[in-house]
């Protein structure tokens, strides 16, 4: 289904248009009836003779209710602007149509309305006229159509225009993301709250699971109502009257977003690129205080600048958006700003980032992957982040799952770059060949100078080489470490990192010695000292301990209490044989099992709880699972 809007100066027959296509009133509040002007969004609906079935949004042409415009035309797929023949272009007809624009409708048609009331020679001078307020726009309209609503004269060829249009307007790309911005609220009484609105990509189900976002609530569809009809499905592109249970919120409004997805991100903070267009009336300066519409959603904040010091009509720039609420965000999404006064539309712009909350200063790092994201699209975001951090993975969830953008297209850019070579790919993680090159100079700086402090020492563990080469030390630097083995010059074995020409061999009489410990260590398994106890004895056992513990043949434990690793890995098995067979234990019944001290029993059972063997509540020990 298709959505098309009304724009156009107050008192110019948008909703009288929509009256004679359809039969339906759009203004649907006492007060508009009264005052015949249009306040709020109005909507109805009708069928083309192609049986192509269109939804309208009779949206006000008032300056005072511009904010209700811009909600009403956020998620339409063609305009018809109204203009009266007997007014011509005015200054509402100009700003709706620079906030088509902004908000990149691309299609439409117009509509000269009231021919009744002038005369056939005017109405060829008020074409002519509008013909030139149209040059050089973005937003391409097919046809000008002279019409009155009041006789009706011209409508059938304007409904055949429609039909034209809409054949020839390719439908939204579906990225299975469902969402809605609500343009009402209400509740009804046995009922529940009811939100309105165009759901803008994918589909809702009646039973389905929803958020509610920014309140981050929960709530389940009981009802779903298109055009007064009861439907099961709604689907991409339809007006919905969605009926929710289970939310806790009673303050449900205009600008809350219904979504699908109950992993999305809230922000106040948004990284945005924002234009003037060449029509424009104001120029936009750093600090300026501002009215922030997104969707149906409008909030007061302010426009922090990078570099410009102004952007002037015509022109474009980078900016932070500080907002005083939060709203939810997707990367790709068109916004408009308006100065809360006077009340005046300044501009709009496109949401590249916010992930990035603080300061971002000219020159930075930060601000030029904020200018490589545009013009945005799924490629520019996976090469900006690689650019930027070096690597993709799992925890940029948030830029696949906050965009315009399939989740799918961020696979298909990540696989391209992945088979071209461009970056490599390890334990689901991707990183470019910049990060790789310098994450591998840095690795073997570091084990450079470790092999030559201690050419005995095996190499360093993945932590500790982690921490000394400024690489990750989570999942992702794992990853990256995998990779830089991979190279073939560093290499490791029993958990230490080394690169492949060294050798680590202790002097003959620090090898004796050595020998000679680990032989006591297996000889007193319960009776030895402790690393700091016997590193007392001189620093030739600070020495062998370090390479003993390295190599795995002392394993140590909490307090620096050391086990010969044939101890350790008999005192495990002893533990796990008790605990399987009698599902728990008290630390003092294991503490008899393994025949020793608490001194030695606590830190070997701790021992065990870290390497995920077994799970201690406080008083008893049982076996994690899958152990």
């Amino acid at each position: 289904m298709f959505v098309i809007g009304t724009a156009g100066h107050i008192d110019h027959g948008k909703s009288s248009i929509i009256k004679r296509l359809t039969g339906m009133d759009p203004d649907r509040l006492p007060e508009e009836k009264e005052r015949g002007l249009t306040i709020d969004l109005g909507f109805a609906w009708m069928q083309l003779p192609s049986g192509q079935r269109v939804g309208f949004v009779d949206v006000p042409g008032h300056e005072k209710f511009v904010k209700n415009m811009i909600a009403g035309v956020g998620s339409i797929d063609a305009a018809l602007l109204v203009i009266a023949a007997d007014d011509g272009w005015m200054p509402q007809t100009e700003e709706h149509l620079q906030i088509l624009e902004l908000l990149r409708v691309k299609t439409g048609l117009i509509i000269l309305n009231k021919i009744d009331l002038v005369e056939p020679g005017w109405v060829e001078l008020m074409i002519a006229d509008i013909e030139e307020h149209l040059k050089n726009r973005d937003i391409k309209f097919k046809e000008i159509l002279p019409a009155s609503a009041f006789s009706g004269q011209g409508f059938e060829q304007l409904i055949d225009s429609m039909d034209r249009l809409l054949k020839d307007t390719p439908a939204r790309p579906d990225i299975n993301k469902p969402r809605l911005y609500a343009d009402r609220a209400f509740t009804i009484v046995g009922m529940g709250t009811v939100l309105t609105g165009t759901l803008i990509d994918g589909k809702f189900d009646v039973g389905d699971e929803v958020s509610l976002y920014p309140v981050n609530e929960r709530a389940r569809i009981r009802n779903l109502q298109t055009h007064k009809e009861q439907i099961n499905t709604a689907v991409q592109g339809s007006r919905v009257a969605v009926n929710i249970t289970g939310s806790e919120k009673r303050n449900l409004h205009r600008g809350i977003m219904i979504s699908g997805s109950a992993d999305l991100r809230t922000a106040s903070s948004l990284n945005c690129f924002v234009n003037i267009p060449p029509t424009g009336k104001t120029s936009l300066k750093h600090n300026t205080r501002i009215v922030f519409l997104l969707g149906t959603a409008e909030i007061l904040g302010k426009i922090l600048l990078f570099a410009d010091e102004v952007i002037k009509p015509g022109s474009g720039g980078f900016c932070k958006i500080r907002l005083q609420e939060e709203v939810c965000p997707f990367l790709g999404d068109r916004f408009i700003i308006r100065l809360p006064s006077p009340s005046r539309t300044i501009g709009g712009g496109v949401i590249l980032d916010f992930t990035i909350a603080g300061r971002i200063k000219p020159g930075s790092k930060e601000l030029a992957y904020i200018k490589s994201l545009n013009p945005l699209s799924a490629g520019a975001i996976v090469n900006s982040i690689l650019d930027y951090k070096g690597y993709w993975d799992s925890r940029d969830s948030d830029y696949v799952h906050n965009s315009i953008f399939a989740d799918e297209s961020f696979k298909v850019e990540l696989t391209k770059l992945s088979d071209s070579g461009e970056v490599l790919k390890s334990r689901g993680s991707y990183f470019s060949k910049g990060m790789i090159a310098d994450s591998f100079a840095k690795v073997e700086s570091v084990l450079k100078t470790h092999h030559a402090q201690s050419p005995w020492s095996p190499g360093l563990g993945a932590k500790e080489l982690s921490d000394l080469a400024g690489v990750t030390s989570d999942e992702v630097g794992s990853a990256l470490l995998e990779l830089i083995v991979g190279s073939g010059k560093i290499q490791t074995q029993k958990g230490n990192y080394f690169l492949k020409e060294h050798s680590s061999n202790l002097p003959a009489d620090l090898e004796r010695l050595a020998t000679e410990t680990i032989r006591n260590y297996l000889k007193l398994p319960f009776e030895s000292p402790s690393r700091s106890e016997l590193e007392k004895s001189g620093k030739d056992y600070q020495i062998i301990l370090k390479y003993l513990i390295a190599g795995g043949e002392l394993v140590e434990c909490n307090g620096g209490i050391l086990f010969h690793k044939q101890v350790f890995e008999e005192s495990k098995s002893k533990v796990v044989d008790h605990l399987r067979k009698n599902k728990k234990a008290k630390s003092s019944e294991l503490r008899q099992l393994l025949g020793t001290t608490r001194k030695y029993a606590i830190p070997l059972l701790e021992r065990l709880d870290r390497e995920g063997m077994t799970l201690f509540d406080g008083e008893y020990r049982t076996l994690a699972d899958g152990v």
